[in-house]
C-alpha cells in the first residue's frame, strides 16, 4: 500500500504554497535537492533558509519530514561515504528535520553506516549498492529504506523478499500525469499490505524539465484517493 508521495521542489516554487499543499494532502513529502556547490538543479541557500524557517512555524501542519537529496556528484556525499563525521554533524545543524537520500552510490567506505547519527533521520539508498548499504544500515540500527529506479511506465518493481529488510521501499522514475492513477493502482496491487512510497517527481515536470506547480496539484489530487 502506498503511504507517502514524494515530489522534488525547485527555486521557482513558493514555500508557503508547499505548506498549504502539505496541509491539504498530508501524505506528501517534499524532496529538496541540495548541493554546497550550488550545482544545477539544487535549490538556493536563501530558498532553503525560507523553507527551514516556515517548517518550524508550521511543523504541526506537516505530517512527513522533508527529504534532503544530495547530489551524487557533490563533495558532501563523497565525504559522508568516506566517514567524515564533521560533514554529517554540519548537515544536522543545517537540517535538523530531514530524511537524507543518498543516490547513485558506486562505492563507499566499508562500515560507514556505523558512523552515521542514528537519531532523527531516515537514510534512503538508491542506485548501485543500495541493497548492501541498506543491509549495513540495518545492522547499524539506522532507520533506512531503498528507492527502486523504475525502468518503464508499467514497472512495478522486484519481488519484495524478506531478505531485503529496510524500513521502507520506494519507487522512482517513469511516472506520468496522464497514467498516474493506473500506475499507483498497479503498485498497490503488487505490494498489497507492504507499506511503500513513490517519488512522482517525473510526473510534475514540463517538457523542458521544469517543476510545474499546476502539475503538482493535479498529481496530488489524483493520488489522494489511492493513498491507504
Amino acid at each position: 500500500m502506498i503511504r507517502i508521495v514524494t515530489i522534488t521542489v525547485d527555486n521557482a516554487l513558493k514555500v508557503e504554497e508547499l505548506f498549504d499543499l502539505s496541509e491539504k494532502y498530508p501524505f506528501v513529502e517534499w524532496r529538496i535537492p541540495f548541493s554546497v556547490d550550488q550545482e544545477k538543479g539544487a535549490v538556493s541557500y536563501s530558498w532553503i533558509g525560507t523553507f527551514r524557517e516556515r517548517f518550524f512555524i508550521h511543523k504541526e501542519r506537516v505530517l512527513h519530514i522533508p527529504a534532503i537529496n544530495l547530489s551524487p556528484k557533490g563533495r558532501l556525499l563523497k565525504e559522508i561515504l568516506h566517514g567524515n563525521k564533521e560533514v554529517i554533524e554540519e548537515l544536522f545543524v543545517t537540517f535538523p528535520f530531514f530524511r537524507l537520500q543518498l543516490e547513485d552510490i558506486g562505492s563507499y567506505a566499508p562500515g560507514f553506516a556505523r558512523e552515521l547519527p542514528a537519531e532523527g533521520t531516515i537514510y534512503v539508498f538508491s542506485g548501485a549498492g543500495a541493497v548492501v548499504l541498506a543491509g549495513d544500515a540495518y545492522h547499524a540500527k539506522l532507520q533506512n529504506g531503498i528507492l527502486y529506479q523504475r525502468k518503464s511506465l508499467g514497472d512495478t518493481g522486484p519481488e519484495l523478499k524478506p531478505i531485503i529488510r529496510p524500513l521502507g521501499f520506494g519507487y522512482e522514475g517513469y511516472f506520468r500525469l496522464e497514467v498516474l492513477q493506473k500506475q499507483m493502482q498497479d503498485i498497490n496491487e503488487v505490494v498489497k499490505n507492504r507499506v511503500v512510497w513513490i517519488d512522482i517527481s517525473s510526473a510534475t515536470l514540463t517538457t523542458d524539465g521544469k517543476v510545474d506547480m499546476q502539475k503538482i496539484k493535479e498529481c496530488l489530487h489524483i493520488a489522494h484517493p489511492l493513498i491507504q
